[in-house]
């Protein structure tokens, strides 16, 4: 753990958790199906590389009131599957799939995150 470069790993026999405090934008790993999000602020990525899944949890800061509802839209036109879909007047839930990976967008109140989880085993 390096709290001045808000950095953080742990590595078990399972894989490797880390987080970034840094990290302004998705990663470049993340499968290129999943839409860039624009709305609100990227604050940091939780990334985990277990045995059967590899995944991103984003942290969003800044969001407006219609970015579950924005960011359901860019999923579907990019052909993703909803599995979940909650919108509210302040904020939402969406999970959707497409092949072997998940995404779920959970946001309210201005703060929310983004999570990618792709199968490696599919």
């Amino acid at each position: 753990m390096d709290l001045e470069k808000q950095t953080a790993e742990i590595t078990t026999g399972e894989g490797t958790i880390r987080f970034d405090g840094t990290i302004k934008k998705l990663a470049q790993e993340i499968p290129d199906d999943v839409p860039e999000f624009k709305k609100g602020r990227i604050e940091g990525c939780t990334f985990q590389n277990l045995v059967e899944t590899q995944s991103w949890t984003i942290v969003l800061k800044e969001l407006p009131e219609d970015a579950a509802s924005a960011y359901h839209k860019e999923l579907k036109a990019r052909g993703f599957e909803s599995q979940i879909i909650t919108i509210g007047e302040k904020g939402g839930t969406v999970t959707a799939e497409k092949g072997n990976f998940s995404v779920a967008f959970m946001g309210g109140e201005g703060n929310g995150s983004l999570s990618v989880v792709v199968n490696k085993k599919q």
